[in-house]
């Protein structure tokens, strides 16, 4: 219905800017569901490494969500945490760093990074 939420059907400000969504939720949760209908149409979603990252995805849908603005973490951090630890994986203390994982939350803090 124009006007209203392409998700939840809420009513859109009218004098607002032109949106699909009234919130970051419902834009998230719709991403979500295209996101989980495209890989059961490529036959990902069978691949047990997939599952669990799509059973997760929808835990985070359950609770609320997981903003995607919460979890970005700034250029100038990511740089200082894979520099630390000589550059190594803290995992296997061997291969190079390449990824930034959060420990608890999607706060963007040098400790919970």
């Amino acid at each position: 219905m124009l006007g209203h939420c392409a998700n939840c059907d809420t009513p859109l400000d009218p004098g607002g800017h032109p949106a699909l969504y009234c919130c970051e939720y419902c834009k998230s949760y719709a991403k979500d569901v295209r996101f989980f209908r495209a890989r059961e149409r490529d036959g990902r979603a069978k691949d047990p490494d997939i599952r669990e990252a799509l059973n997760i995805r929808m835990a985070h849908l359950v609770v609320g969500g997981y903003s995607s603005e919460a979890r970005r973490v700034a250029p100038a951090m990511r740089s200082a945490v894979l520099a630390a630890n000589d550059g190594l994986c803290l995992a296997c203390n061997k291969a190079p760093a390449t990824e930034v994982d959060h420990i608890s939350g999607p706060g963007g803090e040098r400790e919970n990074l």
